[in-house]
């Protein structure tokens, strides 16, 4: 049995910051519309878009290099 893992891509700076940006982002906005923007709407909502990207991460199956795979064939194969 191969075992998924959140895709270690994910966790890359990038990806991170992205997720980050996008968050302080909906921050500001949520405080535009409420009247007044804040340093800490701001960071909270870069936390929440860190959380929910790393919570959303896709489920990967990751082979890495010298790793042992067994395999089991359910009928011959034929060449």
């Amino acid at each position: 049995m191969i075992h998924d893992e959140k895709d270690p891509r994910q966790y890359s700076a990038e990806s991170i910051a992205e997720d980050a940006a996008i968050g302080a982002v909906g921050g500001t906005v949520l405080g535009l519309l409420t009247g007044g923007v804040s340093a800490l709407g701001v960071i909270g909502g870069a936390g929440a878009g860190v959380a929910v990207g790393n919570i959303t991460a896709p489920q990967v199956v990751v082979l890495r290099p010298n790793q042992t795979i067994n395999l089991t064939l359910d009928s011959p194969v034929r060449f």
